[in-house]
């Protein structure tokens, strides 16, 4: 065998080592960035979706019947406090996976603000409450001011909940895998756009 031939061969086998490398190396950032997706931005969002719903039903309830025990109000706040922890998650995971691009970049500043509004609005109401020494499971009638509060907040949840029903509860694992999904989805823009909006802009 010649030097020639002996070098074109190696040559050979050097660029398909390279290609199987890169594709190699292309497939496991992907499936790293379908993990990230998956398990850093899609879960915390699910737990909020669904937390926000939880909270909008129990509200709806709590106006109806226009009474409530101290061992359930203490529960929705803490609910409320979880639901800001989920959408913070969101937010810092989000924004940190998509880096650069402006357009898709989430600020939450307003439904941040909004969901501190809910929890001070119940626990105002939870300071009514023990002020007056009731105990956890005594049932609490709301009068008119404490049910404008409540009134208030499921304007609130009720916005939010709306805003989520954009996006179906599998879209992001079923339809994004990639930074360039996120830019490319008109469901996934609309979203990020009405969730930084205020309620009725």
């Amino acid at each position: 065998m010649n030097k020639t031939k002996l070098i074109s061969i190696l040559l050979f086998v050097f660029l398909v080592t390279l290609i199987t490398l890169l594709v190699m190396i292309k497939n496991n950032n992907n499936n790293l960035q379908e993990m990230y997706i998956k398990n850093s931005i899609s879960e915390p969002l699910t737990q909020f979706a669904s937390n926000i719903k939880t909270i909008n039903i129990q509200l709806e309830d709590v106006i109806s019947t226009r009474e409530i025990s101290l061992n359930e109000l203490e529960k929705l706040e803490t609910t409320v406090i979880q639901t800001s922890q989920y959408l913070n998650d969101f937010q810092n995971n989000y924004n940190e996976f998509i880096e650069d691009e402006e357009e898709l970049i989430l600020d939450a500043t307003i439904p941040e603000s909004r969901l501190i509004q809910v929890q001070n609005n119940l626990h105002a109401i939870h300071e009514k409450l023990v002020d007056t020494d009731y105990d956890q499971n005594k049932i609490h009638e709301f009068n008119q001011e404490e049910l404008e509060l409540l009134e208030s907040n499921q304007v609130i949840t009720s916005y939010y909940d709306k805003v989520i029903e954009i996006l179906e509860n599998t879209y992001i694992n079923e339809s994004i895998k990639n930074k360039r999904d996120f830019k490319g989805s008109k469901p996934w823009l609309d979203f990020i756009k009405k969730l930084d909006s205020d309620i009725g802009s």
